[in-house]
């Protein structure tokens, strides 16, 4: 189990499963990371052991019987569950973003990044959530991508990547003409692939709930596993969001249309073949200068 605790698991219940677990040394830091949580699980290692009189060893144990990889990564994740309850740009900049220069900043920035990309793909790779939402969208008739404001974006990107391989990719979520023409023809032969961030979009979800109306499968791809996304859809690709800005960081959603369109290309029989009439047509049209 080491290192392989949900993202979305509460760390004070994995800390006291994994007490109970260990016994008498397990329950004695059990009862002092939890005593003031969360300040108390944030205190450093060597105060902890000081204050519990036991080895580094007793440590190590007790995260690593949580699924944590160290006491690192189980911190990490208390701070994690304190930044999902600035639920503002304003509180988020307030709490996130001090007197320190622009290089304190940007080196935290780059630590958040890299650690919300590695736990995404690594939950990923852990379940079978992606493939089964590759299966969908490598199958369906047509492919809708819904995403309003911010994560239009990630509509989009995606669309650049599945109509590479895929015919019948529709970007919604103009609240437009589109979405309504998708909500004429749309049925159980396709499938809606939905972008759903806090502060979650009426919009993207009015238009989900509609399509699912007309037995449209959803696959979500979100921030949390109890979003209301989630909950509107068949398949859930929950991508970690933390920050050190007053946004919430979108790298690993950008991490997970690419693992997502990764495995579809890898599920799709025809997509070699329209890769190479594509580059012919892009040649035809001098799309790209040649070197």
């Amino acid at each position: 189990m080491n290192g392989l605790a949900s993202q979305w698991s509460d760390p004070r219940q994995l800390i006291q499963d994994a007490a109970d677990a260990l016994g008498d040394e397990g329950r004695s830091l059990a009862r002092l990371l939890l005593d003031d949580y969360p300040a108390s699980a944030l205190r450093p290692a060597a105060e902890l052991l000081r204050a519990s009189g036991l080895p580094y060893r007793a440590l190590a144990d007790l995260a690593a019987a949580a699924g944590f990889d160290g006491l690192a990564e189980l911190q990490w994740r208390v701070r994690e569950e304190q930044d999902r309850e600035l639920r503002t740009p304003r509180q988020r900049y307030t709490a996130r973003i001090g007197a320190g220069g622009a290089g304190p900043l940007v080196e935290r920035a780059a630590g958040h990044e890299a650690e919300n990309v590695r736990r995404t793909l690594r939950e990923l790779a852990a379940g079978d959530d992606l493939e089964r939402a590759a299966s969908a969208i490598a199958a369906a008739r047509t492919r809708y991508l819904v995403g309003e404001r911010k994560s239009h974006a990630f509509a989009l990107l995606l669309a650049a990547d599945l109509s590479a391989v895929l015919p019948d990719v529709h970007v919604l979520g103009d609240r437009g003409g589109r979405d309504v023409d998708a909500l004429l023809d749309a049925g159980p032969a396709d499938v809606a692939v939905a972008f759903g961030m806090r502060r979650y979009s009426t919009g993207t979800l009015d238009l989900v709930r509609a399509l699912r109306g007309r037995g449209v499968p959803v696959v979500g791809v979100t921030d949390a596993p109890d979003s209301p996304l989630a909950g509107l859809s068949d398949h859930v690709l929950v991508a970690a969001t933390a920050s050190t800005s007053f946004t919430d960081s979108p790298t690993a959603v950008a991490a997970t249309v690419h693992a997502l369109s990764l495995v579809v290309a890898a599920r799709t029989k025809g997509a070699r073949r329209r890769l190479a009439r594509r580059e012919e047509a892009a040649r035809a049209l001098s799309v790209y200068r040649e070197p």
